[in-house]
């Protein structure tokens, strides 16, 4: 089954209920699930100039390092971790299951 998690903003901090998501989401690949978590940058419609830099930074970040912009969490290596600008149904990914 795909699933996808859209969490509301990316944070580069302990969050609890971040936390719980990506746990909930690292136990599920090992059921042979199929998982994507997404972060929207901004929640309006439009991007502010500093969402613009955050976002061209966190993309920046993990092309360079190949890793996720979260630094405080390790995830599956089979879980895809997608930025999108702003939350929109044309950015989300196609998924049997979308957690909200």
């Amino acid at each position: 089954m795909r699933l996808t998690f859209v969490l509301l903003k990316l944070h580069n901090y302990p969050f609890g209920g971040y936390k719980v998501h990506y746990q909930y989401a690292n136990t599920l690949p090992a059921k042979g699930h199929k998982v994507t978590l997404v972060h929207p940058i901004a929640g309006e419609d439009h991007l502010s100039l500093r969402d613009q830099v955050s976002l061209a930074a966190a993309k920046a970040r993990q092309a360079i390092s190949r890793r996720p912009p979260i630094s405080w969490f390790t995830f599956e290596p089979s879980i895809r971790l997608i930025l999108i600008p702003t939350l929109s149904c044309r950015s989300l990914p196609e998924a049997d299951v979308t957690v909200l």
